[in-house]
C-alpha cells in the first residue's frame, strides 16, 4: 500500500489547475511532498503503442513515486538529463529500449515533439505503458499548462483520510 492522495480537477481530470496550487498542498499538515504532472497521451517509438507521457520535476518524482526508484545511479541520471525520461518495463520491451536509447514522443493533443533519452526502466507496479520526462524540458517546448495532477505523498496511511478532507477544504467554493 502506498502513502499517495492524487489530487485532480473537481470537473474532470483533463481540466489543468494553476502549478502554484502546490504551494497550498504543501503546507497541508500529513503531506510529505507533492508532485505536479502534466499527462499526455503520446505515440511513441512504435505507433502501435500510446504512451502516458507524464511531465514531472524529477526530485519531486523521487521523493513522491519513492518504488520506482531503482538506484541512485538511474534517479541521479535521470534528474541531471534535461531530456531525460524514466521508461515503464512495457513501452522499453515492445520498442526494444535501453539506457541510453533516444526516442521521439509525439503527444496527440499538443503540436510538439519529445526528444528524449531513457535514463531507466522502471518496474515494480507502475502502469506498464508510462513514462515520466523532465517538466521543465515539457515547458520550455510547449509553455506552463498548470497541472493536470497533483501526487501527494502523505506521512502515514492513518493520515490519507484527514489529507484528503483538508484538500477538499482548501479548494472548496
Amino acid at each position: 500500500t502506498h502513502r499517495r492522495v492524487i489530487v485532480h480537477a473537481r470537473t474532470s481530470m483533463g481540466i489543468t489547475m494553476p502549478i502554484a496550487y502546490q504551494a497550498r498542498l504543501e503546507r497541508i499538515p500529513g503531506v510529505e511532498a507533492v508532485m505536479s504532472m502534466v499527462l499526455l497521451l503520446s505515440q511513441g517509438r512504435s505507433e502501435s503503442l500510446l504512451v502516458g507521457a507524464c511531465a514531472v520535476e524529477p526530485r519531486e518524482h523521487a521523493q513522491v513515486m519513492y518504488e520506482q526508484q531503482s538506484s541512485p545511479e538511474v534517479v541521479a541520471r535521470f534528474q541531471a538529463t534535461r531530456t531525460g525520461a524514466l521508461v515503464a518495463w512495457g513501452i522499453a520491451d515492445h520498442d526494444k529500449l535501453k539506457v541510453g536509447d533516444r526516442f521521439t514522443i509525439h503527444p496527440l493533443h499538443i503540436p510538439a515533439t519529445f526528444d528524449l533519452e531513457v535514463s531507466g526502466i522502471t518496474t515494480g507496479n507502475l502502469n506498464p505503458t508510462t513514462l515520466f520526462f523532465h517538466r521543465k524540458y515539457f515547458t520550455e517546448k510547449v509553455g506552463d499548462h498548470g497541472a493536470a495532477l497533483f501526487f501527494l505523498k502523505v506521512s502515514d496511511l492513518d493520515s490519507v483520510s484527514r489529507v484528503v478532507d483538508s484538500v477538499e477544504r482548501e479548494f472548496d467554493g
